[in-house]
């Protein structure tokens, strides 16, 4: 038997080849564009935005005077920090703070949209005050206050005090006064100044007051010089009293007598019968007390920090 072999027509088979790569191809496409589908962010889960926590370091108590000093306010978000002043008196620039006075400063701080965090703010605060404090020493000698003391006239009364930086040193040498003292009285610092960049300083003030006057204080005499006379000149005739008792031939009873009359009549006529308080005498003044205000004084800025101190002067 013989077999016959059916080829077909030579254009069917170009026309089936082509076919076959038009598939291929619209499959590719089609693999293709579903693949760029899966990575667009339409088809992709959105993640859920933190709020990060913005916090400040710590900033200690300022001194007026002090050189700019930078602040910082950090979180787990990478976005960008801005910083302001919200009140008191300070200004800044980026993030360097510059003090212009004394008081409560209030910073805020504001971060930025940075991936999957949201934007922030913070805030705080932060005192401006004196460079230094005058305050009294423990153990003052001044009393057990150590802001009062009690001395008799002429002695001298010590205070025991200390200049406290309220950095660790003072910015500029310091210097020391002291008003409201008494009438003659001086007032000595030791040490008279402290230099720049001194570190916490004990410091007496010794105040010498006035030695008292000489002469006291008198008081008036009182009354009439009329009956101490009368009486001299009544006494006056006794001291001849033979001559007096032979001439009127007077016994010196009757003598005696007269001259008694004649006292009583002089005091009466005098209308001062009594010579009580016609001495001199002598009064001593009553106590002083005095407020003392010691300053401490910046030489640079003439910041001031007072203390006041009681004198009681006997």
């Amino acid at each position: 038997m013989k077999c016959v072999w059916f080829l077909p027509p030579l254009g069917v088979i170009r026309l089936l080849a082509v076919s076959c790569r038009l598939a291929k191809l619209s499959l590719v496409a089609t693999l293709a564009v579903a693949m760029a589908g899966i990575g667009s962010p339409a088809l992709q889960a959105q993640p859920f935005a933190a709020t990060p926590t913005l916090t400040f370091a710590p900033i200690a108590t300022q001194a007026e005077g002090v050189a700019p000093f930078a602040v910082t306010a950090t979180s787990a978000s990478h976005g960008a920090v801005t910083y302001s002043v919200l009140t008191g008196p300070a200004t800044i620039s980026g993030n360097m703070v510059t003090v212009n006075g004394m008081g409560m400063v209030v910073l805020q701080a504001k971060q930025g949209v940075s991936g999957g965090y949201t934007a922030a703010t913070a805030t705080t605060s932060f005192t401006v005050g004196l460079p230094f404090t005058l305050t009294t020493a423990t153990g003052s000698t001044a009393g057990r206050s150590g802001t009062s003391a009690s001395v008799a006239q002429g002695a001298a009364a010590n205070f025991r005090l200390t200049l406290m930086p309220v950095a660790k040193t003072v910015p500029d040498a310091i210097t020391f006064t002291a008003e409201g003292l008494p009438a003659g009285a001086t007032a000595t610092f030791s040490p008279a100044t402290i230099a720049a960049d001194a570190a916490a300083t004990p410091v007496t003030l010794r105040i010498q007051t006035a030695h008292a006057q000489a002469a006291p204080y008198m008081q008036p005499i009182s009354g009439s010089l009329l009956p101490p006379v009368a009486v001299g000149l009544l006494l006056l005739p006794l001291f001849r009293l033979r001559e007096a008792r032979r001439r009127l031939g007077l016994g010196l009873p009757v003598m005696l007598l007269a001259a008694g009359l004649s006292l009583g009549v002089v005091f009466a006529l005098s209308g001062c019968a009594s010579l009580s308080g016609s001495l001199p005498s002598a009064t001593l003044p009553a106590a002083q007390t005095y407020m003392v205000v010691a300053a401490a004084t910046d030489a640079t800025t003439k910041v001031q920090s007072l203390m006041h101190l009681t004198l009681t002067v006997q």
